[in-house]
């Protein structure tokens, strides 16, 4: 076995490794909050389908990136080329989701420190109008 090959597969186990291990321990968790916007929670769910996905096409691309490392790693002909660039379409793709992600998160953490600055507005305005009464 080349080296190349070796190295290869050691990246795609890796890949594979990571990507079950998220699909399976994230598997039963929700962490929302009870007095979470439903907006918010719409949106912290969609995020979670998308990492999910994401976790998903990572499996697909290990598996593909060890046929392609194992089977296809001279490209000598139009199928190894094609399978390459379907992988490396697949890679691009993730890609795109995980930018996606960080966008989704950076508007939830946004969202969710409003409504907590509004919660703090709120309490300082009843805190003041206590001392008012008193």
């Amino acid at each position: 076995m080349k080296l190349t090959t070796l190295l290869g597969n050691i990246i795609a186990l890796s890949g594979l490794i990571a990507a079950g291990y998220y699909l399976i321990v994230t598997r039963g968790r929700t962490a929302i909050p009870a007095n979470f916007d439903p907006a918010l929670t719409k949106l912290f769910l969609h995020i979670k389908h998308r990492r999910r996905f994401g976790a998903a096409l990572m499996i697909l691309i290990a598996l593909m990136f060890f046929v392609a490392v194992t089977w296809f790693s001279n490209v000598e002909t139009h199928q190894m080329s094609v399978f390459w660039l379907m992988l490396l379409l697949l890679l691009l793709w993730l890609i795109v989701l995980a930018l996606l992600d960080m966008l989704a998160i950076r508007k939830l953490r946004r969202r969710i420190s409003e409504q907590a600055g509004h919660r703090v507005r709120n309490i300082m305005k009843d805190s003041d109008q206590i001392q008012n009464e008193k």
